[in-house]
């Protein structure tokens, strides 16, 4: 039975707890992580009157604005904060929360598009949460091309560093508006992010309890890289030893290893790598699988909603490496305006850029680790082009469909290397496409290193 406080709007205080406890003491008994944060119900004289996940110095705010809206009496409104974040009634279906790690370029976005596509198809509701150290995202515009599902961003730092904001998102979604919720969330958290059990998969099963199911936490891995990364056939696809100690580390928490682009390996490869795996990783349980055909997607769907996560053990991460793993790898995020005399054919145009930016980047010897451009325009067309590995040519992953005279441009390049120099490599590459009728205007850019990792909380025993 879900245990509730109630509080009342008094014209002093603000908010008044009504058996005289503070909410520091009441929450903390029932073993809240965040006082300041509460979930609940907002009644008027017994009558629903808003849901939500808030700052309680926020609570205040709501009730004015509402109560101006809504023609509300705040001496006869109460705030219902309930014990667990996520209100169930018994005819309710229970939540579920499946996270999809993986190293930067490994194919989750796609992965996950398909996966919410074959849940749909299965009568769920479905919804995603996106991540990333920046902000203007390709992943989150292609999550907008599912109909039907839910979309939200947490920008700025990894799910570990953000946990509050993550688990307001995920409670906002499913309370938002109770009778269309999600029953399924797929979050994505940044693929140069590792220690995630520890972090974000045990306390937020802690946070909501038996109202939420979080699913075996799977890393999705490109075949290739993985097969140069654990020391089999060279690829133009390996990086420096401190990168590395954080895609081994990925692997090693994982539940289920997905091995995705199945189709780009050869049978020997496919072998090769799953005896590296075996012996590198005893026993991890792994799905061979191609985001692109849809080749043992099913397989892996049921698996990962059937069952629910049971980590053994907690692994060991030295913070001090990790930390200099992520700051080995560059970030740089660009948004432009394109406007063109003539119509311009949408994939011939990200694909000349893609093409002048990756030849530059490997003139420079950059590695690599995702490099993707998306092209929208008014009509709510959407093309991408994605480069994964050095030495690769880049490839159009979603068709423009047609010419343009006026789009939107987004860049978002993480390679192994000067975040200042990526920057530089960027604003070049579109100054020289600017030429026989094309302009293209930067309007935003940002290149940095990610900071040193500090997660809100760390689960350290099981």
């Amino acid at each position: 039975m879900i245990q509730n406080d109630i509080f009342s709007l008094t014209s002093q205080s603000g908010v008044q707890l009504a058996n005289n406890h503070s909410v520091h003491q009441s929450r903390k008994k029932r073993g809240y992580r965040n006082p300041n944060r509460e979930s609940g119900r907002f009644l008027h004289e017994g009558t629903a009157c808003g849901v939500l996940n808030i700052h309680r110095t926020d609570r205040l705010k709501f009730l004015t604005e509402e109560g101006c809206k809504k023609k509300i009496d705040p001496s006869k409104v109460f705030f219902v904060i309930s014990s667990n974040p996520i209100e169930q009634r018994a005819s309710d279906k229970q939540k579920r929360l499946i996270l999809v790690g993986g190293f930067l370029g490994a194919g989750k976005t796609t992965l996950i598009g398909k996966l919410i596509r074959h849940l749909q198809t299965g009568g769920l509701r479905c919804g995603v949460v996106t991540n990333d150290q920046a902000t203007g995202l390709v992943d989150t515009a292609l999550a907008e091309t599912l109909d039907g599902a839910r979309i939200s961003e947490i920008a700025g730092g990894c799910f570990c560093c953000k946990l509050d904001q993550l688990e307001g998102m995920l409670t906002g979604q499913w309370q938002d508006d109770p009778a269309s919720s999600p029953d399924v969330i797929v979050a994505e958290p940044v693929g140069s992010c590792t220690d995630l059990i520890a972090t974000v998969v045990l306390p937020l099963r802690r946070i909501y309890g038996e109202a939420v199911v979080i699913s075996p936490f799977s890393v999705v891995l490109d075949g290739r890289r993985a097969l140069a990364s654990l020391g089999g056939r060279r690829t133009p696809g390996d990086f420096s030893k401190d990168v590395g100690y954080i895609y081994r580390k990925q692997i090693e928490e994982a539940e289920i290893v997905v091995v995705n682009k199945r189709d780009l390996l050869t049978g020997e490869d496919v072998a090769d790598l799953l005896a590296r795996i075996e012996s590198n990783f005893p026993e991890k349980e792994v799905f061979l699988l191609s985001a692109r055909t849809g080749e043992g997607l099913a397989e892996w769907a049921e698996r990962i909603t059937a069952t629910e996560t049971a980590p053994q053990r907690l692994m060991e991460v030295d913070y001090e490496r990790y930390g200099i793993g992520e700051a080995l790898l560059g970030w740089c995020n660009a948004e432009a305006e394109v406007t063109c005399q003539h119509p311009e054919n949408g994939d011939s145009f990200l694909s000349r850029l893609s093409l002048a930016i990756s030849s530059t980047l490997a003139e420079q010897s950059f590695e690599v680790a995702h490099f993707k451009m998306a092209l929208t325009d008014a009509d709510g067309r959407l093309g991408v082009i994605n480069q994964v590995l050095s030495g690769t040519a880049p490839e159009i992953s979603r068709s423009f469909g047609g010419d343009f005279r006026h789009g939107r441009l987004t860049v978002n390049l993480r390679a192994e290397g000067d975040p200042d120099r990526l920057r530089e490599i960027v604003e070049q590459c579109v100054r020289q496409i600017s030429q026989d009728g094309v302009t293209a205007e930067l309007r935003e850019m940002a290149a940095f290193r990610p900071g040193q990792p500090v997660p809100v909380e760390r689960v350290t025993m099981l």
